[in-house]
């Protein structure tokens, strides 16, 4: 079975990539000065979208660390700097299984055409990440990886908004409900919005994106 190669996956449009990165964020808009955070970059199309706003973003992926797609793609972008390790609750050495569809290469078993190899590259954490690159505050934290949401929450600050991609990648199972408890013992409010069959068209999307959860969080001004 032949399936899209990186240099096939770019990322497109200035509109496909509003289109995607809406998926995220449900529309929210990005304010000037934002300081965001894309954990699980790959191409780098909330990246993108977020540097048109935002000052400072910060693009982390593991599979950067073996293909420079992510690199090439945000070149012309001087306010987005790329990691490329794997976010995790502690700073060590990780094994990246690799999957023959890219994006879903994952710490975990890849839950679609796994190649049976792995790469070893640097995990980190996302506080850690931060203190090197001199952020003190972030207002946008977006997580998409592949199963293990909850470690990488671990290992992050908070922010003024946070937008978790929870799919049935760990282990077949999703982590919504693991990451909800998390961020509401955090102080946050938390909402979950279940994807439908009516939502990936809209934002350009493959059709697993109508399989998941997006857990929305911000901090209840109410209660400062």
């Amino acid at each position: 079975m032949s399936v899209p190669n990186m240099w096939q996956l770019h990322h497109g449009s200035r509109e496909n990539r509003c289109r995607q990165a809406g998926a995220y964020t449900l529309n929210y808009e990005i304010d000037p000065g934002d300081v965001v955070v894309d954990v699980g970059a790959y191409l780098g199309q909330f990246s993108l979208y977020a540097a048109e706003t935002a000052s400072k973003v910060i693009a982390i992926d593991p599979y950067a660390s073996i293909n420079d797609c992510l690199q090439r793609n945000v070149a012309n972008s001087p306010t987005i700097t790329v990691y490329p390790v794997a976010a995790w609750n502690r700073d060590e050495p990780l094994s990246i299984q690799l999957s023959h569809y890219p994006s879903d290469t994952s710490l975990l078993e890849p839950d679609i055409l796994p190649t049976g190899k792995e790469v070893e590259v640097p995990g980190r954490t996302i506080s850690s990440i931060c203190a090197e690159a001199g952020v003190d505050s972030i207002d946008v934290l977006k997580i998409e990886a592949e199963g293990v949401e909850p470690e990488v929450l671990e290992g992050a600050p908070d922010a003024k908004k946070i937008i978790v991609n929870c799919g049935p990648e760990r282990r077949g199972e999703k982590p919504t409900e693991t990451v909800v408890k998390m961020l509401e013992q955090r102080g946050y409010d938390v909402q979950v919005i279940q994807t439908d069959e009516a939502f990936a068209p809209n934002y350009g999307e493959s059709p697993g994106l109508s399989d998941i959860e997006m857990v929305l969080a911000e901090y209840d001004q109410q209660s400062d």
